[in-house]
C-alpha cells in the first residue's frame, strides 16, 4: 500500500531562473532519485522548475550549509550561480544563518561566497575561471584551436566558433548579432550540449555585445534547456567577452528575465556576479511513496 507525506518547498527564482528550495536543516525530506526529481519538475504535473535546491547542514567548518543543484533532467551540478544567490537569500530571511556573508558547499567540496546586501540583492564570488581542457571537462581533440583562444567544433556539418571555459560547470560561449534567433539557440544548444567534445554536457551561451560595458546573452542549459537566465552562464559569457577584448572589466549582462552586474580584474580573480533574488511562495507537496 502507498505511503503518502506531504512535505514543504519555497518557490523562488532569479531574474526567471526558477527554482524549488527544499530545507534539509530544519526538515526530514524524502529520499530523491533522477525520477522523482524529474515528476517534481515537470510545469504541468508537479512543482515545475528549472532546478531543484536543496540545503542541509554542512560538516565541514568552512561552510555554513551544504547546497545541493539538481537540474530538471534529475542530475547533480556543481554550480547554479542564481540559485546561489537564491538560497543565500532563503538562508538569511529565514534565519538558517544569522549574518549575510554566507559560505555555501556544493559537491566536491567547492566553496561558494555570498553576501546579503541592503538592497536585497545578493553578491555571489564564483570562483575563477577554469580554461583547462581537462578540468573543464573538453575533448580538445573534437576541436580546432584558434589563434585568438577559441575553438572551431564542427556542429551538424557545420563550423560553430565558441569560447569554452567552466565555471565550476562546463560553457561554451558563442558570439552572435541580431540575425539569431530561438531556433538556432534551441538547435546548436542540443547539438553541442550532446557533441563528443563535451562528455559532461555543456551550457551555451548566446553572447551578443553590444558596447563594453552591456552585452546581451542567451543561455540553452544542460539538464533544463533554455532559461530565463543563468548566473554561471553571465560569468562565462563575461570571461569570454573580456578574453576577446570585447567587454570591460564590470559588465551589465542583460538576459531574457532581467540584468546582472558582472565583475571580473584577469585570470588571478574571482568573477562576481550580483543580482536579484525573489522568494515567490511557500508550498506543499504530497509525497506517495
Amino acid at each position: 500500500m502507498n505511503k503518502s507525506a506531504a512535505f514543504t518547498f519555497y518557490k523562488m527564482h532569479g531574474l526567471g531562473n526558477d527554482f524549488a528550495v527544499l530545507d534539509g536543516v530544519r526538515n526530514t525530506l524524502p529520499d530523491l532519485s533522477p525520477t522523482l526529481i524529474q515528476q517534481w519538475a515537470d510545469r504541468h504535473t508537479g512543482i515545475g522548475f528549472d532546478q531543484l535546491l536543496i540545503l542541509r547542514p554542512c560538516s565541514d567548518l568552512q561552510a555554513d550549509l551544504l547546497y545541493q543543484i539538481f537540474n530538471a533532467d534529475g542530475g547533480e551540478v556543481a554550480q547554479c550561480g542564481n540559485g546561489a544567490r537564491c538560497v543565500s537569500f532563503f538562508a538569511y530571511h529565514t534565519q538558517l544563518v544569522h549574518k549575510p556573508l554566507i559560505t555555501l558547499q556544493t559537491m566536491q567540496g567547492r566553496l561558494i561566497h555570498t553576501e546579503v546586501l541592503a538592497d536585497q540583492t545578493v553578491k555571489v564570488n564564483m570562483g575563477a575561471p577554469i580554461f583547462s581542457p581537462l578540468e573543464i571537462p573538453f575533448n580538445q581533440q573534437y576541436a580546432t584551436l584558434l589563434s585568438n583562444g577559441q575553438y572551431e567544433i564542427t556542429v551538424n556539418q557545420q563550423k560553430v566558433i565558441c569560447s569554452v571555459l567552466s565555471m565550476g560547470n562546463p560553457h561554451a560561449v558563442i558570439l552572435v548579432d541580431n540575425s539569431f534567433n530561438d531556433a538556432m539557440i534551441v538547435e546548436i544548444g542540443k547539438s553541442l550540449n550532446a557533441h563528443p567534445a563535451f562528455p559532461q554536457g555543456v551550457n551555451v551561451g548566446f553572447l551578443r555585445v553590444i558596447n563594453l560595458y552591456t552585452a546581451q546573452l542567451c543561455v540553452y542549459e544542460r539538464g533544463a534547456g533554455e532559461t530565463l537566465a543563468c548566473g554561471s552562464g553571465a560569468c562565462a559569457a563575461h570571461v569570454a567577452g573580456m578574453t576577446l577584448r570585447l567587454l570591460s572589466s564590470s559588465a551589465q549582462m542583460m538576459l531574457l528575465g532581467g540584468e546582472l552586474t558582472i565583475q571580473w580584474e584577469n585570470n588571478h580573480h574571482p568573477v562576481w556576479m550580483q543580482g536579484p533574488a525573489a522568494l515567490v511562495y511557500k508550498g506543499e507537496y504530497q509525497h506517495v511513496q
